[in-house]
């Protein structure tokens, strides 16, 4: 069986869901020396709009954050999630030049991964982005944000895969990503089965959030289906709005055959820090 991988979004997209990103910097330094031993392939530090909210609302410098975090993780590169057009909000209007010097001074601070996501679909605007983050060496992560209408037939996901397939000399990975937690498992295996057929060998990741409960159903559907890393959360920042609990997903993936590298350990001392 594979060794499935796992991208923590507890300080990320976790927090966000749950805590509408008021997580403090002070939550995170006294644990993050220990979760970079737990062994994860990356760990989800900042998305657009937590820079403005650690500005306005928590008054702390958002790069203080991702420069001490790079500092006390050294091993386990850190992921930073952004939007094509705009940096700290859902504004569309950000010049490409300050674009281009945020993301060459997010590598610069430590960011060593990047999910790309660009809600409008645009293929030239995301290539300009993500061309400059791989010149300055850093992963690329696209996304496949699934939602259910008439025209997200599995034609439109198809389609959607092969321009990505057409671009691998700037994307690395293809994440599967179920926002608003409406993927059902049946759907889930379907999608994942479309994608790996048409994305020519691209690694899949799969994020998903537990608004209708069925997400870890959906997590275990994935991996059987081909994806080989999954986003989750330690247990008291996940479920709810956020994404699957990390310990659940290791429990149940292991009962179906498959293994994991990661510390449960140093897992459990991370847990616990967040239960605090």
């Amino acid at each position: 069986m594979d060794t499935i991988q796992f991208v923590d979004q507890t300080i990320r997209d976790a927090q966000q869901s749950l805590w509408g990103n008021m997580m403090r910097t002070e939550h995170i330094v006294p644990i993050a020396e220990t979760m970079d031993t737990v062994g994860y392939r990356a760990v989800a530090t900042v998305g657009s709009q937590a820079f403005t909210v650690a500005v306005r609302n928590l008054g702390e410098d958002p790069w203080e954050r991702i420069r001490l975090l790079s500092g006390l993780m050294p091993v386990t590169p850190l992921r930073g999630s952004y939007q094509t057009a705009s940096l700290s909000s859902f504004d569309l209007s950000t010049p490409r030049d300050i674009i281009s010097l945020w993301i060459k001074r997010s590598v610069a601070n430590g960011i060593r991964s990047f999910w790309i996501c660009d809600y409008q679909e645009n293929m030239e605007r995301f290539r300009y982005f993500a061309h400059i983050a791989k010149a300055e060496g850093a992963e690329i992560v696209t996304s496949l944000m699934y939602t259910s209408s008439p025209l997200h037939t599995d034609e439109h996901w198809v389609a959607k895969t092969r321009i990505i397939a057409d671009s691998k000399d700037c994307i690395d990975r293809i994440m599967i990503s179920d926002e608003s937690g409406i993927i059902t498992p049946e759907r889930t295996r379907e999608l994942v089965s479309l994608v790996q057929r048409n994305c020519e060998g691209m690694p899949l990741e799969f994020h998903g959030h537990c608004n209708s409960g069925l997400a870890p159903l959906c997590y275990l559907a994935a991996i059987q289906a081909g994806v080989t890393t999954v986003h989750t959360a330690v247990a008291p920042l996940a479920n709810g709005t956020s994404l699957p609990a990390t310990e659940t997903v290791l429990k149940n993936m292991r009962r179906l055959g498959y293994e994991s590298d990661l510390d449960e350990d140093a897992l459990a001392k991370v847990s616990a820090h967040f239960r605090q």
